[in-house]
């Protein structure tokens, strides 16, 4: 008996292993199967279905009411939901529309709505249809992507196989259970034995298509391994161990509850044997006319009290065994019409040989479970009279429906199920853990490299640091934790020197400058304010830009990029934009700044201030006679002349192609300005040799004085241009001085 039973929950839990095994494989799928198919609605249909079996399985042992049958029902309808969706949703990704799905969809919500207002509507059974075109839509989806794909495709078709050859199973087992009490579903079956066999298909066709949806989403190995192979094999192989155990224990609490109903079943035929009159007994004549005896009458009321008294027992018989033959002697009311067997009626013209045996011997036993007509029944045989021999002379057969006693058995059984399934689903757990781990090491370590190549081929030098802090919290230091290659190639020193080891320790001929630093950076690592700012490095004698932001307090990175050469250049650009490109004198620009600021210290110190306008002489001769090209080389040599003659504080400029300017700030008389235009005129006087050329070159100078001939820089300029011009030709003269 509870063999067979077990066929039916032990089946129901393989069922629901297998599914939830297909959820936890599809939730942590990864790889190209994770991002081309939809698989956590594949997940959601094995979790939804695994929900609906282990409630199918509790059916099988305590009576299940409407509600939760319809709650099963509903869940089974939510686990064909999951299927279309995961149909509608590959089709999508294939740019296709998913109008089929929406009105799929409505037939279920209408279906659903039916079966949650009135359980017992006749629309019911249509779930088997639901179910059927379910699988096959997700059959088609595997199928469909298997020859399309390159790669995986026999993997592919041979999960369309086993989610069609599973879905038509499952409307199977939905024909038997969908609206119906699960220990009902046996009889429509043919018993459990037959349900089992469908469940136990189901779950091995389920097993198939989590293999092949696990081997596709496994990264394949380059060559065979046994490690590879193991790791693909633990976790069936542990299963299968478990669930193993899980059966052993299972039979065995259900032998223990077998036997004990069997030894109840005994106890309760003596208890209602002893209590018979074996005297009222051993005059029934076992025939047809004991009917209107008033012995058989007793006989047959005190055996239907018990039977009224105890809602356990169906029917109780006093028999004998007479050539053969089972003779009823007197019998409670039987089932169905509740007619009275009449005595002497042939019960059994081929009695079981356990019973002939028992009819030999008189040892009590418990026959059954045995289908009589459209029932499943247990019947316990105890002797009630003996006769002279040691035989059986009459007895006493009590039955039972065999229901009850597979629920009590069942409710046993349950026990050690439910241990095995939580076990399992710990087990499955642990691989959904393990496999989400593999998935996050997987992505952190590809991040990882990424981050690795792009931090290691950056042009800009990073370093991260950590900030370091008195008892106060005030940065007095920050030690190295990480840097790039192009930070150790800016330092000029690796990073095997610098990780570990604070800034003070590793430059401490800089700790002046270094302090300053230390406390930038602390304001960094204090607040998360992002700051930017130029650094000059000392010992490469290199500049800077440095950008320092802070991930988390207390630590800071360094982000620099070398601006050595934008200084330079941007050095050059300032010198070319305020310098003479062939005197590098200053140019006008530079002189107007230079001579408003001699005004300026002018106006606050009393001072006066002399501007001298030079012009060169028969310069345009050289240029004729020579080229521009020896032209320019005289230009040169008479900015270096002019030079010489100037004082540091003066300001010297060239403004034009052969005029120059002069400014000599605070002279406090004219004499200072004569020495001046004397070493002009005089350096002047010498002729220009270049190779086997000589030039002669003279100059006209004009002088004006601030603020005697002007109140402004512009006019001071003007009037020095003008008193230049009125010299111009009268060699005698060493300058001309402005006059009103």
């Amino acid at each position: 008996m509870h063999g067979s039973l077990g066929c039916i929950d032990y089946a129901l839990l393989l069922t629901a292993v297998s599914l939830f095994w297909l959820a936890t494989v599809c939730f942590t799928a990864d790889g190209p199967t994770g991002r081309r198919f939809p698989l956590v609605w594949l997940a959601w249909f094995g979790l939804l279905s695994g929900i609906a079996s282990c409630l199918e399985l509790w059916g099988v042992a305590v009576p299940e009411s409407d509600f939760l049958m319809t709650v099963r029902t509903l869940v089974v309808l939510g686990a064909a939901i999951c299927l279309v969706e995961f149909w509608a949703r590959y089709r999508e990704r294939n740019h296709k529309p998913r109008r089929g799905a929406l009105g799929y969809f409505a037939l279920l919500g209408v279906y659903g709505f039916a079966v949650a207002l009135d359980p017992s509507n006749p629309f019911r059974w249509t779930s088997v249809f639901f179910n059927a075109l379910s699988a096959m839509l997700a059959a088609w989806t595997f199928l469909y992507a298997g020859l399309r794909a390159e790669n995986s495709r026999y993997w592919l078709l041979g999960a369309a196989v086993a989610c069609l050859g599973a879905g038509g199973l499952a409307s199977i087992e939905a024909y038997g259970f969908t609206m119906r009490a699960a220990i009902d579903a046996l009889a429509l079956f043919g018993g459990a034995a037959s349900l089992g066999a469908v469940l136990i298909v189901r779950a091995c066709l389920v097993v198939a298509l989590t293999g092949c949806i696990w081997r596709m989403s496994t990264p394949r190995q380059g060559h065979f391994s046994v490690p590879g192979l193991l790791g693909l094999l633990w976790l069936p192989v542990a299963l299968g161990l478990l669930l193993l155990a899980g059966w052993g224990m299972t039979e065995a609490e259900g032998r223990k509850a077998d036997q004990a109903q069997r030894r109840d079943l005994l106890m309760h035929s003596r208890m209602v044997s002893a209590a018979l009159d074996r005297e009222m007994v051993s005059w029934l004549g076992w025939t047809a006319s004991d009917a209107g005896k008033v012995v058989y009458l007793n006989l047959r009321r005190r055996l239907s009290q018990v039977v009224d008294s105890d809602g356990s027992v169906s029917w109780a018989m006093l028999y004998l065994v007479q050539d053969g033959m089972m003779i009823s002697g007197a019998a409670s009311m039987l089932p169905g019409p509740r007619l009275p067997l009449p005595p002497g009626a042939v019960v059994d013209k081929s009695p079981d040989p356990s019973i002939l045996e028992f009819w030999e011997t008189g040892a009590p036993f418990v026959e059954g479970p045995i289908r009589r007509g459209g029932t499943i029944s247990v019947t316990a045989h105890v002797p009630v009279t003996f006769s002279q021999n040691g035989g059986v002379q009459a007895a006493l057969a009590m039955n039972t429906e065999a229901v009850n006693w597979y629920r009590r058995i069942a409710a046993s059984r349950l026990v050690p199920i439910r241990t095995t399934l939580l076990a399992a689903s710990l087990l499955l757990g642990f691989l959904g853990t393990l496999r989400l781990r593999s998935r996050q090491d997987t992505l952190l370590q590809a991040s990882e490299r990424r981050y690795r190549s792009l931090f290691g081929s950056m042009l800009e030098g990073v370093a991260y640091c950590r900030i370091i802090e008195d008892e106060d919290g005030k940065p007095v230091d920050y030690v190295f934790l990480d840097m790039n290659p192009a930070a150790e190639t800016m330092l000029g020193k690796n990073r095997e020197v610098l990780i570990g080891r604070t800034a003070l320790e590793t430059y401490p001929e800089y700790n002046d400058e270094l302090q300053k630093w230390v406390d930038y950076f602390g304001t960094v690592a204090k607040t998360g304010r992002t700051r930017s700012t130029e650094m000059f490095y000392g010992p490469r004698e290199r500049w800077f830009m440095v950008r320092g932001f802070s991930w988390k307090t207390g630590s800071f990175a360094i982000s620099f990029n070398d601006i050595t050469e934008q200084r330079k250049t941007e050095r050059e650009h300032r010198r070319l934009a305020l310098l003479d490109p062939l005197t590098e004198l200053p140019n006008r620009r530079l002189f107007r700044d230079r001579l408003d600021q001699a005004l300026a210290r002018s106006d606050r110190t009393g001072q006066k201030c002399a501007v001298l306008y030079l012009d060169l002489n028969d310069f345009k001769a050289v240029n004729d006679n020579h080229g521009h090209a020896f032209g320019d080389v005289v230009l040169s040599e008479v900015g270096d002349r002019l030079r010489t003659c100037m004082r540091r504080s003066d300001t010297l400029a060239r403004i034009g192609g052969d005029e120059f300017v002069a400014v000599i700030p605070e002279i406090k008389d004219f004499t200072e300005v004569a020495v001046v235009a004397g070493k002009i005129k005089h350096s002047m006087s010498r002729p220009f040799r270049f190779g086997d050329r000589v030039a002669m070159v003279g100059v006209s100078i004009g002088v004006s004085i601030y603020p005697d001939h002007g109140a402004d820089a512009g006019t001071i300029l003007l009037r020095a241009d003008a008193a230049m011009y009125s010299g111009k030709g009268d060699k005698s003269r060493q300058f001309v001085m402005y006059e009103a």
